[in-house]
């Protein structure tokens, strides 16, 4: 009996590997896991990151377009600009399409939304701004119905001082990491 295990759940595995099976509905959640700044402010100094926290869902149904939701708090290490506890605080909105590929998952996305400055008085000093990004999202399933992902984010945004006039350009990029499930 014990020389059956192996076969058995080689058979199984395989079998639910290679299958077609087809989900009616997906879902995926993520975490941001570096955000690296590429922008300037207006003394053309460069903002750096300490960390990054949030959050990145997204759902299709049988169709392989689909929708998303992203948020991100980025902790602004402390220079002569950032101020202590400064962060950065993205929300993006998202539309993807899944590439008919089989053995792997390839997404190819775009997304818009807001940024934010979050501080003691950056509500006095700085408006919101607007976000873009467009991203690539690759993936391996394994089980027929469960994946882990690797995306890449391409992310544009500025912000506009309040009192001056003055552009902040938060434009970076972001590497996150998901698992997705069908069902």
């Amino acid at each position: 009996m014990r020389r059956l295990y192996f076969p058995i759940i080689l058979i199984v595995f395989l079998t639910m590997h290679f299958t077609d099976a087809k989900a009616e509905f997906y879902f995926s959640a993520g975490v941001p896991l570096n955000y690296t700044f590429s922008g300037e402010n207006y003394n053309g100094e460069t903002f750096e990151a300490e960390k990054v926290s949030g959050r990145l869902f997204h759902a299709h149904l049988s169709t392989m377009f689909g929708l998303g939701f992203e948020s991100y708090e980025i902790t602004l290490k402390e220079t002569g600009y950032a101020l202590y506890d400064q962060k950065v605080a993205i929300t993006i909105y998202d539309l993807f399409y899944v590439l008919p590929i089989p053995s792997i998952l390839i997404t190819v996305g775009a997304g818009f939304g807001e940024a934010e400055m979050k501080c003691i008085s950056c509500s006095d000093y700085f408006n919101k701004g607007q976000v873009s990004q467009y991203y690539l999202q690759l993936g391996y399933p394994f089980a027929s119905f469960m994946d882990v992902h690797l995306s890449y984010h391409m992310i544009s945004s500025t912000l506009v001082t309040k009192i001056e006039g003055k552009e902040l350009d938060l434009s970076g990029t972001n590497i996150a990491l998901g698992f997705g499930i069908s069902f």
